[in-house]
C-alpha cells in the first residue's frame, strides 16, 4: 500500500468530534429570523372575518396585505426569542409564532399571544401562516406608505 493509501486509511479510522461529524448529513442552527429589505409572499389569515389567503408585501417594518379591492397597512415589529420562535407586533396586536427556513422561502406561523405558542407550519381556524420570499431590491415601489400613522 503506498503511503497515500495508508494514511487516508487511517484517518477515516480515528472518530471525530463533535464538530466534524456533519460531513455526510446537513445540520443546519436555525438562524434569527431577519426580515430586513423587501418580502412578498402570502398570508393565510385565520382571524379576519373573510378568511382564506392574501398577498402580502412587508418592506421597512411595514406590512400591506391585499385581496381584490381590501389593503391594508400594517406596522410590523418583530422581535427574535429562543428556538425560531418570535413575537411580532402589527399596530397595537401582538402575536407569539415560529418560523423556518423551507429553500428560498420563509414560513412564519402566528397566534394571539393570549393563546399557546404555534407547533405547526400548517393554516388552522387559531393561527395564521405567513409564506415569504426575498423580493429582488426596489422590484415593487411600496404603495405610497406615508410612515406617520398606519392603520389598525
Amino acid at each position: 500500500m503506498s503511503r497515500l493509501a495508508m494514511f487516508l486509511a487511517a484517518i477515516m479510522v480515528v472518530p471525530a468530534s463533535d464538530s466534524e461529524k456533519m460531513s455526510g448529513e446537513m445540520v443546519r442552527e436555525l438562524q434569527p429570523l431577519d426580515l430586513s429589505g423587501e418580502w412578498q409572499g402570502s398570508l393565510w389569515d385565520s382571524e379576519s372575518k373573510v378568511k382564506g389567503t392574501w398577498t402580502v408585501k412587508l418592506s421597512d417594518n411595514w406590512l400591506v396585505v391585499e385581496r381584490g379591492t381590501d389593503t391594508y397597512r400594517l406596522l410590523w415589529q418583530m422581535t427574535n426569542e429562543d428556538g425560531g420562535k418570535v413575537k411580532v407586533r402589527l399596530s397595537r396586536t401582538v402575536y407569539i409564532g415560529c418560523y423556518r427556513y423551507e429553500n428560498d422561502r420563509v414560513i412564519i406561523a402566528l397566534r394571539d399571544c393570549k393563546k399557546d405558542q404555534p407547533v405547526s407550519f400548517r393554516p388552522a381556524d387559531d393561527q395564521s401562516l405567513f409564506i415569504l420570499r426575498r423580493a429582488k431590491p426596489g422590484s415593487f415601489r411600496f404603495l405610497g406608505i406615508d410612515p406617520g400613522m398606519p392603520d389598525d
